[in-house]
């Protein structure tokens, strides 16, 4: 038995991405503020918004916990700064 999991972040307004057109549209300079964000906080992405994330059975509930709460004071700093 296989169950997958595919991460995607993309910064733009909308349902989500099912095309390349709706790809196009994704605000590129608003990944790169939360890679960066993402990163100080000991969680490392994919350096291109084009690039997906994988979860897999390697990773703890403590590995998603982190990455969950990174995600989240990510965000906040980049909504206070209006980046998001």
């Amino acid at each position: 038995m296989q169950i997958e999991s595919i991460v995607d972040f993309k910064f733009r307004a909308g349902p989500p991405t099912r095309s390349y057109d709706d790809q196009r549209r994704d605000d590129q300079r608003a990944y790169a503020a939360f890679y960066h964000a993402m990163r100080e906080r000991g969680v490392l992405l994919p350096p291109s918004h084009n690039e997906v994330m994988f979860l897999s059975a390697a990773h703890a509930d403590e590995d998603v916990a982190l990455t969950a709460d990174a995600v989240d004071a990510a965000l906040r700093e980049l909504r206070e700064k209006g980046v998001v």
